[in-house]
């Protein structure tokens, strides 16, 4: 698999999603949350919607839109069809990211994972970190489109922002506000975060409003982490996993500028 890298202060030049410069790479961003009532049964949630931001780095274009699952069957998506709903918002088919890298950004993952079908045939790919899943590289999925059955290889990347924040600002809301106050996630009364089905019904525009805001936020958020975490590590198109990962590389960084390669190579040679 080729490295995949993106200069996101070139693509991003307001450090923000709101102006893309194309950058002519085969690069898909998927910004994912979905919505649901809790304890639905004693076993299982009900999954309410799945929403999306999306960049098509090849071309700049972007789209952003919310599907609303069948709640009379219990309706949950597959990955493929996640994926092919995204597609809609900025007019590809499954079929046209063939040679791509889709890179999915969510803020707890493993809230989204739950609420794949098709979770337990994604295992394989992913890893699990800190209560969340992501993948620490590439995965190279073979999948068939749900629409036209046509099979397509694609690499898939799934990061978490809750994994590139201090602890102290593992929610969106905390996070979103580290990096921009005035890009803020929306908020909801207590009773109604517990009972996102009744709002969905009773108040269905504050409910999308709410649900679309959580994606876009997530989005904003990851670009403008990647762009802080390569500047301060003097990198430009490295996609930072962990705010761990970032923190390491900058010292490694650090250290061979001051030691040189083989004072860093001395140090951390490994140990028999």
């Amino acid at each position: 698999m080729a490295e995949v890298a993106i200069n996101f202060k070139a693509t991003f030049p307001n450090e923000d999603s709101t102006l893309i410069v194309a950058s002519r790479s085969k690069q898909l961003l998927i910004s994912l949350d979905t919505e649901y009532q809790s304890n639905y049964t004693l076993k299982d949630n009900l999954c309410l919607s799945y929403q999306y931001d999306v960049i098509d780095l090849n071309t700049g274009k972007s789209g952003r839109d919310i599907y609303y699952a069948d709640i009379r069957k219990k309706e949950r998506l597959s990955l493929v069809e996640v994926i092919e709903n995204a597609l809609s918002t900025i007019d590809m088919n499954f079929s046209q990211i063939k040679g791509y890298t889709v890179l999915i950004i969510c803020h707890s993952c493993v809230a989204e994972f739950l609420m794949l079908k098709d979770r337990d045939k994604l295992k394989p790919f992913i890893d699990y970190i800190r209560k969340t899943v992501i993948t620490n590289g590439k995965s190279t999925i073979p999948m068939r489109g749900y629409k036209n059955r046509n099979k397509i290889e694609f690499d898939l990347m799934i990061k978490d922002t809750m994994l590139l924040v201090p602890e102290t600002h593992r929610s969106l809301k905390k996070a979103s506000e580290l990096v921009d106050k005035d890009f803020k996630k929306l908020d909801l009364k207590p009773n109604e975060i517990s009972n996102m089905l009744t709002l969905m019904l009773e108040s269905p525009k504050r409910f999308e409003a709410y649900a679309l805001r959580d994606t876009a936020v997530t989005l904003n958020l990851f670009i403008k982490l990647q762009i802080i975490l390569n500047r301060i590590n003097g990198t430009s198109s490295e996609i930072y996993s962990t705010l761990s990962s970032a923190s390491v590389n900058s010292f490694r960084t650090t250290f061979r500028k001051d030691y040189g390669n083989k004072g860093f190579k001395d140090v951390f040679r490994p140990i028999k």
